[in-house]
């Protein structure tokens, strides 16, 4: 999902309220690019997305889908200025 979002231009943050060292880790375990991989309480991480990991999609501030990992979508596309998120 990161490349799919870089290659169409909307921006892809990683919250994580593990330490550096597993952040850091788990980014290149997993093989992922290079992206924005910002700290956040571990609290409010649970509090705002209730699974962990989860995928959170915003659109001018406001969420507008939230996921667990089990039901992230596998491929992204944009039609009409509108996101469309394809299981």
């Amino acid at each position: 999902l990161m490349e799919q979002t870089q290659k169409l231009g909307i921006p892809f943050y990683v919250l994580s309220s593990g330490s550096e060292e597993a952040t850091t880790k788990f980014r290149s375990d997993n093989n992922l690019p290079a992206g924005d991989f910002l700290s956040i309480d571990y609290v409010a991480n649970k509090t705002a997305t209730r699974s962990d990991p989860a995928l959170i999609i915003l659109k001018d501030g406001v969420i507008i889908h939230k996921c667990s990992y089990a039901d992230y979508p596998k491929n992204i596309a944009m039609d009409n200025g509108e996101l469309k998120l394809k299981n």
